[in-house]
């Protein structure tokens, strides 16, 4: 492939909508406005008679700013807006009943209404200790866009609230155009500035580069590993707008991970108090390779290497895209009889390597011979993931997800899927086991309609999970392989207080989780044809993780998969018929 050279598409700079903000109020008036900024920005730029709120997660602000100092309990109505899933403004209370500090709270939903002209907002009653009950009302503003598949959104957004200082009535009440939401705009233009190559098969770009600093200021919330990031929540928005837009340009639909593109890679910076907000928008080559650095938690392929030189076996693999390999083992596996053990499908979950590796090397070590591993199916985005990491490791980074042509491994095109071909042929391939990550805090897209397009059910951590994927005839030895590998994964006491936690945390905001095993959540699926007769997932809270809470999960990973190979192995059909 022809490198391609860096062509700057977009170099904008904005001044802050916070700078000009007593301009925005005409005399004779009082002001509500919402925007984005930081608490410590909005409190230094208001005025008399201006009240700057934040338009992201209104009612956590609401309770950590504002709420009565005395309050024994409060009682919220969440609004339900036609054409919304229902659970949406739920969602977005996540997760103020488990905020330090704060009352018992309760959640009801109001009335579904359509907010065409108005804000939705949440209410509340708040019970004081002396009894006494005190109302108010939390507007959450957001307005109708379109996102990156041309599809209607709910977004949060700017708002203007004008009222009359002498009687006080409501004489302007509309959206207001934030700097953020400008440059987000510009950003969606400037998609449209790339040219798609016709073959499908070619890159539209090698690496597509979105900078972005603004007044994102983030917050801890000292719950869990949660916090109030809105740096993050723009670099998944920016990523998968970009991922969607190309995605749709090449003819495909937004959630097609088939889909060839190229690697997107976002930066969100939080600027100066008063700077202005700049964005850039580039097409690049990718940077040439150079070893990784060691980092504390996500082990860096100079390491993995060392690691699969270490257990022997005969290999096999091929080149990622951008020159890096993918390294597979082979241990004396008897076809129609193998397992296999993989990870690192997406570049973005790390605790599954460290369990591959660890699993096989206990495998190995009890006698299995009839095995074969892939820690680090997508290189290419983990190395994405690696350098994302060190200059953010609390953030999810989604970017590093698909492989540096944007696409899934898992949707069975690309070079790397040469692994699985390869492993099937030398393994048979009657266990796949996969190990998988996914974020250990919410997961939002504030600019286009909150809730992750595609991936709602993965928006909020519900502990160590595992998911089975089973031919009819392997149905009974599938169902001993996923109860032995969750009860192996639970076995470490703090994963079944993990477990326990985010499983009540996630049920308060509205996610299903209709069964569990030893704690841990299982979903199982009959599949008429799939790759393996069984293919069993996990998925660990792992984006995001490092120091102790890496190696538990970790050590969760490698548990679940010796047991399951472990369950293949000593399954006896006739006790199950019996």
């Amino acid at each position: 492939m022809i490198r391609q050279r860096e062509t700057v598409l977009l170099d904008l700079t904005l001044p802050r909508t916070l700078r000009s903000i007593a301009e925005r109020v005409p005399a004779e008036t009082t002001a509500e406005i919402w925007v984005f900024d930081g608490v410590a920005e909005r409190r230094a730029a208001e005025q008399h008679g201006i009240r700057l709120r934040p338009a992201f997660k209104p009612l956590v602000h609401w309770l950590i700013e504002e709420r009565p100092a005395d309050a024994a309990s409060i009682d919220i109505l969440y609004p339900v807006v036609v054409d919304v899933p229902p659970e949406r403004f739920l969602r977005e209370a996540y997760p103020a009943a488990d905020l330090p500090h704060v009352p018992p709270i309760t959640f009801a939903p109001l009335p579904p209404a359509r907010y065409e002209a108005t804000p939705p907002a949440y209410r509340a009653q708040t019970t004081l200790r002396d009894g006494t009950v005190r109302s108010a009302a939390i507007p959450a503003p957001n307005r109708w866009r379109q996102d990156a598949s041309g599809e209607r959104c709910l977004a949060p957004a700017g708002w203007l609230r004008l009222r009359s200082a002498e009687s006080g009535a409501v004489v302007e009440d509309r959206p207001f155009p934030t700097d953020l939401e400008q440059a987000f705009a510009a950003f969606e233009a400037a998609l449209a500035e790339i040219a798609v190559p016709d073959d499908p098969e070619v890159l539209i770009f090698e690496q597509f580069h979105v900078t972005l600093t603004c007044g994102a200021a983030d917050r801890p919330l000292g719950v869990g590993s949660e916090g109030l990031r809105l740096t993050e929540a723009l670099e998944e928005d920016l990523y998968f707008t970009a991922l969607e837009h190309f995605r749709r340009r090449r003819g495909t639909g937004p959630q097609d991970r088939s889909a060839i593109v190229g690697q997107i890679v976002p930066e969100v910076r939080v600027a100066a108090p008063g700077a202005d907000l700049h964005l850039t928008v580039a097409t690049r080559p990718p940077p040439r390779l150079r070893p990784a650095a060691a980092l504390d938690g996500p082990l860096p392929q100079d390491a993995i290497a060392a690691a699969l030189d270490a257990l022997g076996g005969q290999p096999f693999g091929t080149t990622s895209r951008q020159g890096r390999p993918v390294q597979g083992r082979g241990f004396g596996t008897d076809p129609g009889n193998a397992a296999m053990i993989s990870a690192g499908q997406h570049g973005n979950e790390p605790t599954g390597i460290v369990g591959a590796l660890r699993a096989a090397e206990t495998l190995l070590a009890s006698g299995e011979r009839d095995l074969a591993l892939c820690p680090l199916e997508n290189p290419d985005g983990h190395a994405l993931y690696l350098s994302a990491f060190a200059r953010a490791p609390e953030h999810m980074h989604h970017a590093g997800r698909f492989t540096a042509a944007g696409n899934d491994i898992g949707q069975g095109t690309g070079v790397e899927e040469e692994v699985h071909r390869t492993a099937r042929r030398q393994a048979g391939g009657l266990l796949h086991i996969s190990l998988h990550g996914y974020p250990a805090h919410e997961w939002v897209r504030p600019m286009t309609g909150y809730l992750p397009a595609g991936y709602a059910e993965w928006m909020l951590p519900r502990g160590f999970m595992l998911i089975l994927r089973t031919t009819a005839a392997h149905k009974p030895l599938a169902e001993a392989i996923l109860q032995a590998a969750a009860r192996a994964a639970t076995l470490d006491p703090a994963i079944r207080a993990l477990n326990a936690t985010e499983i009540a945390r996630a049920r308060r905001y509205g996610v299903a989780i209709p069964r569990t095993i030893a704690g841990a959540p299982v979903f199982a699926k009959v599949v008429e044809d799939g790759r393996w007769p069984i293919t069993l997932i996990t998925e660990a809270p792992d984006e995001s993780v490092s120091g102790p809470r890496f190696a538990l999960l970790a050590a969760a990973q490698a548990r679940a998969a010796v047991a399951a190979v472990g369950a293949l192995r000593n399954f006896d059909p006739d006790a199950v018929a019996g």
